[in-house]
């Protein structure tokens, strides 16, 4: 009784201690001073603004207000971009690190992977890509005069596109979509040092082809359909079946567009039978095998799923754009 008693007040007094830390500017690895913080809270009402306070001359601030029971999260920009982190109650009791970094306006790297999850159903094909960057230099990446991304989509179109993208250690957000008239769309997001994913997807009418633009014809591409669904086409070749069995996965590489014949209808849910955990980060083997890319627990199907589709009843988390 007494340890229960214990555990709650010390539950009690980390949930209502100060949040405080240091912004430390990871290109010079020194103190950021004069940065503004922001303190969020994360509960049940949702994201809620706490406080806002100005880094010393050592780089650090000091939130005296909390609430009950809840995350946090943490914020500061440097040279226009924002940096955050969650800091969970328990972690209120110490000194928490935010990391900036100065940027460099110069072009982005281009990507380092696609990945292009399709689902032939009957009343349409899915189409869901990944777009992985890796930036492993000591500043961010970002000319806001230039494109991040750029990814083409099929005339058929279907609806609208959405595009979230998630920052290293971050969460996914929703990123607004520039679109041409010749299916081509454009994507402006800093790229900070580490892995950043960027989730497009899609709806195409049912049909048993899909054809696509390489638009970045030096970046391997991974094909993943359901296990059940054949795929062929000239200058695709076979990787294999994911380690669960249930997917089925093709490269194509060095190529400045392709076309590919479905066979078989699927669907990936790989997501119904993990329970929903969400990835961080992906790790930085991701290159060299497809389930890497997609989580250490989850195999390949988890990513697509988790990240690209919403359970039934969610609200969208992603800003959709219609082809003008």
């Amino acid at each position: 009784m007494r340890k229960a008693v214990l555990s709650l007040c010390l539950l009690a007094c980390a949930a209502a201690a100060a949040v405080r830390g240091v912004v430390v500017n990871r290109t010079s690895g020194k103190p950021a001073p004069g940065v503004a913080v922001r303190l969020m809270s994360m509960g049940a009402a949702g994201m809620q603004e706490l406080e806002t306070a100005i880094t010393d001359a050592q780089g650090r601030f000091t939130f005296s207000k909390t609430a009950q029971a809840v995350h946090y999260l943490v914020e500061a920009q440097l040279d226009g971009v924002t940096y955050n982190r969650m800091v969970a109650p328990a972690e209120t009791a110490g000194e928490v690190e935010l990391a900036v970094y100065e940027v460099a306006r110069k072009p982005t790297p281009r990507p380092a992977q696609r990945i292009v999850f399709l689902e032939p159903l009957a009343d349409e094909l899915r189409v869901n890509e990944t777009w992985l960057f890796r930036n492993d230099a000591d500043r961010t990446l970002y000319d806001a005069q230039s494109p991040t991304l750029r990814f083409w989509t099929p005339a058929e179109l279907m609806g609208e596109v959405s595009v979230t993208v998630t920052a290293p250690g971050g969460m996914p957000i929703p990123r607004p979509v520039e679109a041409d008239a010749d299916g081509t769309h454009r994507i402006r997001f800093p790229i900070k040092p580490g892995e950043t994913r960027f989730d497009v997807s899609y709806s195409l009418p049912p049909q048993s082809q899909f054809a696509s633009r390489m638009l970045y014809p030096e970046a391997p591409t991974r094909l993943v359909v359901p296990a059940g669904v054949t795929l062929e086409g000239e200058g695709v070749e076979v990787v294999g079946p994911d380690p669960s069995g249930r997917a089925m996965i093709y490269e194509v590489r060095g190529r400045k567009q392709f076309a590919v014949t479905l066979a078989g209808r699927g669907l990936l849910q790989a997501a119904e039978d993990a329970g929903g955990p969400s990835l961080d980060q992906i790790p930085p083997a991701l290159y060299d095998r497809l389930w890497w890319v997609l989580g250490p627990s989850l195999a390949a199907l988890a990513l697509g799923f988790l990240l690209l589709y919403r359970a039934p009843g969610r609200a969208p988390d992603a800003v959709r754009t219609s082809r003008r």
